[in-house]
Formats: structure tokens, C-alpha cells, sequence
């Protein structure tokens, strides 16, 4: 019941912040998507909205840990998920306005450009997340997500606790 409560809000939240942005609602509705398959512990719709570096340090639980989804299940049970409206730019947006995760994805790592199949303006966005758990208290995640060639967005990083 908890748990219908919170998915609930969250898609009220996104609904809400789909209708005030001024930016494409995508970014927001692929990170609420994310985290409702996350709760259900849906993993096969979870490796269709995460790509990259992302997607490389989860894909041995993704594909080979028969355990993962009931873990997701419990560990997300009765959290509630808040989602700020998201940057939408280029790499110069995330190096100004996101320091912490340019410096993780650009500089540490040494990626460059996520993926090359949009170069204009507007390929990246940042969502910031707050997870609300009911007994362990807060955290704080920033999703870094990129545009493909397909004009999908996928999360490719994350930076917690910014």
C-alpha cells in the first residue's frame, strides 16, 4: 500500500512539473520511469532507459543476479521520490551548473563526449533526485542522462549525495 502511495506521488510530481517547464518533460519522465521499474524491481525496463558508464557498472546485477529485483523491491519499499526540473544543455552547461558530476564524467574519467549522436545543443540534461526513505532518512542523486541517436534519454551517470 506504501509502496502504491509513493509511486503514486511521484507521477502526480512529474505530471505537475510536465505541465509548469518551459523544457521537454523527457528527461523528468525517464528518471520517473527508472525508479517505478527500480520499485518493482524491473530490470529488463530498467536496462532500457540506462546507457553508458551507467549502465557498464550495473550491468553484471542487471544480467546475472537472480537477486536484483527483489532487492530493488525491498530497498525502494515506501520511498518517495522528488524530481527538480532539469538542466538541459551541453557539456559547457554541465561544466558550469553541474561541477561535481563534470568533473566525475569529463575530467576523472576521461569520457569526453557521452555519445556523439547529438551534437547540438540540448543533448544532456541533469535531473536532481531525492529519495525520501521512510526509515533511513534522505539522499540526493544527480542523473546525468544524454540524448541518442534515437531522440531517447538515457541516463548515463550519477553523483550521489551533491
Amino acid at each position: 500500500m506504501k509502496n502504491s502511495l509513493s509511486l503514486a506521488l511521484l507521477l502526480v510530481l512529474v505530471l505537475a512539473c510536465n505541465a509548469r517547464c518551459a523544457e521537454p518533460a523527457a528527461p523528468l519522465d525517464t528518471v520517473a520511469r527508472f525508479y517505478e521499474a527500480s520499485s518493482q524491481g524491473d530490470v529488463e525496463t530498467m536496462k532500457t532507459m540506462i546507457a553508458g558508464p551507467y549502465y557498464k557498472t550495473r550491468k553484471k546485477l542487471l544480467d546475472n543476479n537472480a537477486d536484483y529485483p527483489q532487492f530493488l523491491r525491498k530497498y525502494y519499499r515506501g520511498v518517495v521520490v522528488q524530481l527538480e526540473r532539469p538542466s538541459i544543455g551541453n557539456e559547457k552547461m554541465v561544466a558550469e551548473k553541474h561541477q561535481r558530476l563534470f568533473q566525475r564524467d569529463y575530467v576523472d574519467n576521461k569520457r569526453g563526449r557521452l555519445a556523439p549522436s547529438s551534437p547540438v545543443d540540448g543533448h544532456l540534461a541533469v535531473v536532481n533526485v531525492l529519495l525520501k526513505f521512510p526509515d533511513r532518512g534522505n539522499l540526493e542523486v544527480k542523473l546525468l542522462l544524454d540524448l541518442d541517436a534515437d531522440g531517447t534519454w538515457k541516463i548515463v551517470d550519477e553523483v550521489l549525495g551533491h
